[in-house]
């Protein structure tokens, strides 16, 4: 993907929301709720600045499965895709890194 992303920021793709309950109950599309996981599809490759002045790695990376709030970030539409641009303290954890 070519972009190039400033500051600390995570560019993510929600996954899919749940469309069952645990008890088997299908969810209708009105009142599915907006996934709270999202796969990373890029990071800032300078990390984000910290207020003493220094850079700090991303800790997340392409690929990852990320735990998210459910309307955290901003929602953008890049290549064809709808996609969320977070900051690096808007993901809360990393659920899943792929091997």
């Amino acid at each position: 993907m070519d972009i190039t992303l400033l500051d600390g920021r995570v560019l993510a793709r929600r996954l899919d929301p749940e469309t069952r309950t645990p008890g088997g109950v299908l969810i209708p599309n009105v009142a599915q709720k907006k996934s709270r996981e999202a796969r990373v599809v890029a990071v800032s490759a300078l990390g984000h600045m910290m207020q003493c002045g220094t850079r700090r790695p991303q800790p997340v990376q392409a690929g990852d499965t990320v735990l998210i709030g459910q309307h955290a970030g901003i929602e953008v539409r890049y290549g064809g895709e709808d996609l969320v641009l977070l900051t690096h303290d808007e993901v809360f954890a990393i659920l899943e890194r792929p091997k």
